[in-house]
């Protein structure tokens, strides 16, 4: 081992992330590495001649650490190999997936296309403009939610669900949906970088769009910001458009939509799945891969209590231990008051879902109480049942 020679990828690159970490891209495989600066410099080394026994000794006279050949093997070949950092021979990786935390996902708006659009709206992303006019926005669209909080329920509630309004919803609901998608992307190309396209996937057995902004991990952390908002961003535009149809036609439909579009942004703002708020949260925190790590310092926390060694040695682990720890209250604090509210409906909502489908003309129940509400509780609850499956097969697959 002591006289490998490692060779960086030509496909890699390595940039800073924060203050104490940098991030390493693999643009061909498409992976993405968080490392600290004591890796940064121990890559810097490896130029495709120094074998690893040069790369340790000139580490370690250099930064006063003691390093072994072996732990500098592990390093490149083992941890940084596996992603295709590091040239392995015979060894073939696969690409990663986009969006690896959904399933069976597809691009279908190239960014070829997008590179044609995106140009004509990344004017509306500058940072004050943008902050200013989000802002605004979402001061008009919630005050005008609240003054017809009243008219907006009973509409929701008592709207008749016949195939006419089902198509039109879905509709609406896919076009806001891609007005989303189109202000990340939007926001990206501000910032002189092209996202990888606009796609489809299933994210924990719900259909979901999303866009490819691999790329703004090379931005600092306000600008990654900006890209994560510009979702949420161009909703509230479109939320702005619809109010004004409404000042205009007074048509009660004009208020609704904007009200439904509050409510997806947000379920969009929730920091706990893998949606916007959560990757907001990441990039305000400068903590990539924040879910994983807080679980695993949640279940390292856990174990350490039941064996009366409970002890927290950063405030990133605490960080970390309380962000898990309140995930998991929400969801079980909603589920239960769900179950104990109605559990004949939780209960029954499988085979209620399949009567509402069968005779879809004569549903006459409110959409939240009937549907929506019920739905959030099982889908919940198939995550977390999903997650578990997948952790005991990780752990399984560790061990071997």
């Amino acid at each position: 081992m002591s006289n490998w020679v490692p060779q960086l990828d030509k496909h890699v690159e390595i940039f800073p992330f924060n203050k104490t970490e940098y991030l390493v891209q693999h643009k061909e495989l498409g992976y993405q590495v968080n490392i600290n600066h004591n890796t940064f410099l121990i890559l810097q080394l490896v130029d495709g001649h120094r074998t690893t026994e040069d790369i340790q000794q000139i580490f370690n006279k250099e930064n006063h650490i003691q390093l072994s050949t072996d732990f500098i093997y592990d390093l490149l070949y083992r941890q940084l190999g596996q992603f295709g950092m590091i040239i392995r021979e015979g060894s073939h990786i696969k690409h990663r997936k986009r969006a690896s935390h959904l399933g069976l996902s597809f691009i279908f708006i190239p960014s070829k296309i997008l590179d044609r659009i995106t140009p004509f709206i990344a004017f509306l992303f500058g940072p004050r403009f943008f902050y200013l006019v989000l802002g605004t926005l979402t001061v008009g669209v919630l005050t005008m939610i609240i003054l017809n909080f009243q008219v907006i329920k009973y509409w929701l509630e008592y709207m008749k669900l016949n195939t006419l309004n089902l198509l039109l919803s879905i509709i609406l609901f896919q076009a806001g949906n891609l007005f989303h998608e189109l202000g990340h992307a939007g926001a990206l190309r501000k910032f002189g970088l092209k996202s990888g396209g606009i796609g489809f996937g299933f994210y924990l057995l719900t259909p979901a769009l999303f866009t490819d902004v691999s790329e703004a991990w090379k931005l600092d952390k306000k600008d990654r910001i900006i890209v994560n908002l510009g979702g949420i961003y161009f909703e509230m535009l479109l939320s702005g458009m619809f109010l004004l149809f409404y000042f205009y036609k007074q048509n009660i439909s004009f208020l609704v939509i904007p009200c439904v579009l509050a409510i997806r942004t947000l379920i969009n703002l929730n920091p706990f799945i893998k949606l916007d708020g959560y990757w907001i949260l990441s990039d305000a925190t400068n903590m990539p891969n924040l879910q994983n790590n807080a679980r695993i310092v949640f279940r390292t926390k856990l174990k350490e209590l039941f064996k009366l060694n409970f002890s927290f040695s950063t405030r990133k682990e605490v960080w970390l231990f309380f962000y898990a720890l309140l995930n998991l209250l929400v969801v079980v604090a909603f589920m239960a008051s769900v179950f104990i509210n109605d559990p004949y409906l939780i209960v029954k909502f499988p085979l209620h879902l399949i009567d509402l489908i069968v005779n879809f003309n004569a549903f006459e129940g409110g959409i939240f109480k009937s549907i929506l509400i019920p739905l959030t509780f099982w889908y919940l609850l198939i995550r977390f049942i999903v997650g578990y499956l997948r952790q005991v097969v990780r752990e399984k697959h560790i061990r071997k």
